[in-house]
This record gives structure tokens, sequence and C-alpha cells, in this order.
């Protein structure tokens, strides 16, 4: 008796392939997906910590921490910016140990990493060997409502926004308006609805280059706002105070150059107010306290 050996037809393996090729393609999106969702948990998550700390700061010293901040005291005087301000709040006092013992502000700890303040798919840790992984910053505060402490004259400490402009320390039990002609008394907004920090992560290209630069507001066109920086940026390593709180904040809301403060109007989240390495996505969090994964172009009324 003889038996007959067969092996595959060359269309059987034709029909296998395109099985497999098509389960793959089935299969891989879902993957990616799924994994973009874990670097989405993460980032909210980091947001979530920062935030926490920030609201923490606020409740031991009655106001937000500075933008840029600069202390003189016995032991010397300290640049430091809002990042740093939250270290012990972030259960990170060996830091803020190191900032306050070498007085040589913020290059002091910028070679140190703070995962917290990292976007899990911030461009830039591509290469995590590269200086501008160091100190690296995906994330910023609302320059609406967070301002810089800088001794200047008499009273030894002045409080101002990015212009210069005077303010007083703004304080999310009583958030308020800065008062400009849309809210001529500085009347109260929502806390849940009001954002205090977003990301910041921008692409590395052209378009939305980092460290941040140039000036806000800017003639350019369109608008190049959405910038970043590293969390190690103050006035001085930057060289100018409105380069460093691009590095530090974002805009809220756009403005022309002729209005000094910009009036809240509405504002759309993206791209020139926070950009998100996430597909369609940005993560912002509230001044409540509660962190978000919000749409593209959304629009805020503050």
């Amino acid at each position: 008796m003889y038996r007959s050996l067969h092996g595959f037809t060359l269309v059987e393996l034709l029909v296998v392939i395109t099985i497999i090729g098509i389960l793959m393609a089935l299969i891989v999106p879902g993957v990616n997906a799924v994994r973009e969702q874990g670097r989405q948990t993460v980032c909210l998550s980091n947001e979530s910590q920062m935030a926490k700390a920030i609201l923490m700061y606020e409740t031991s010293k009655n106001h937000l921490p500075g933008v840029l901040n600069q202390t003189s005291e016995a032991w010397g005087v300290l640049q430091y910016n809002w990042v740093e301000a939250i270290f012990p709040y972030l259960e990170r006092g060996d830091m803020w140990g190191t900032l306050c013992k070498t007085l040589t502000g913020s290059t002091a700890v910028a070679t140190m990493r703070l995962t917290v303040t990292v976007c899990p798919n911030d461009p830039y840790l591509v290469d995590v060997t590269s200086t501008n992984a160091q100190a690296l910053l995906s994330y910023g505060v609302n320059d609406g409502f967070f301002v810089s402490y800088v001794p200047v004259g008499n009273p030894p400490v002045s409080i101002s926004d990015r212009y210069g402009n005077p303010q007083a320390p703004a304080i999310p039990s009583k958030l308020t308006a800065r008062p400009n002609t849309t809210f001529p008394r500085g009347e109260s907004v929502s806390s849940s609805a009001t954002i205090m920090l977003g990301e910041r992560t921008g692409d590395g290209s052209n378009t939305y280059p980092r460290p941040g630069n140039p000036a806000y507001p800017t003639t350019t066109s369109p608008p190049n706002y959405a910038t970043a920086g590293p969390w190690a940026t103050t006035a001085t390593s930057v060289g100018s105070s409105a380069a460093a709180w691009n590095a530090l904040a974002f805009p809220w809301p756009t403005a022309s150059a002729a209005q000094t403060p910009p009036a809240p109007t509405p504002t759309t989240i993206s791209p020139y107010i926070m950009v998100s390495a996430h597909p369609g996505k940005v993560i912002a969090t509230f001044f409540d306290g509660h962190s978000d994964k919000v749409n593209n172009d959304t629009v805020y009324p503050q």
C-alpha cells in the first residue's frame, strides 16, 4: 500500500498568510490603543500628584507658589520656580535641601531626574541621555492665576504677573479673575472649570520648539505659544523673565499685545495654549484638584 504525502499548496500557504495578516491588522491597533491609554493614565497621575502638592503648598503658605521666586535670607539669595517650590510636598525634600544648600539656583539639581514632571509621551524621552531630557518638564501652570514673588523695592516683595504688573496673590479657595474689561471687579470663576495645570510637551519641531521662546505675546503668525522648558528654568538661567514664564506656564487666555492683562475671552486649549503628545487629548488639572483627559480644541470661558 502507498500513502500519499502532501505539503501545503501555494494557495493554502497564501490563505494562511492572509489570515495571519488580517489578525495582526486587528490586534496591533488594539494593543497600541491599550498602551496609549496606559501612558495617558500615567500622565494623568503625574498631574494629579503635582496638583495635590500645589494645593498643599497653598494651604501651608496661603498663596500659590510663584512661577518665579527669589528669597533673601541670612544664608544667601536663592532663585527658584514653582516646581522647585513644591519639592517638599512631592516628598523630595532632599532636592529642596540641595537647592538651598548650594545657593547656585536651579543648576544645583538640574541633572536630578524628577519622574513626576515627565509625560511618558514627551518626545525628548526618545534620547534620555540628551541634555534636553534633563530636568524635563512636560507641564505648565495657568499664568492667569500664578504670579511671581521677587524682592523689589519697598515693601521687599513685589508680586507681579508675567508683564510685571502688580498683583495680589491668587488663592484657590478664593479664586478670582484678574480685574480687566471682561471681569472689571475680578469676579469669581469656577474652580472646577478653571485649568490650573496642563500639558506643555510640544513635539520638538519648528512649530512647537522647546525651551520656551519667543516672549509672549508675540507678532508671530500663527502665535507660537506652545513651548515649554526644563523645570530648572529661572529668569536668570534663560536670560529674561518673559522666556522663563513661557518655559514654566501657559498663557491663559490668548491676547493681543495691546491687552495687558489679557481679557479672559473664550479660547481653545490647543494648539497655542497647551500641547499634548497624546493623540487628540490634553491632560488638564483644575483648581478643585481633579484631572481629566480633555479633547483638543475644547473651548473654555476662563
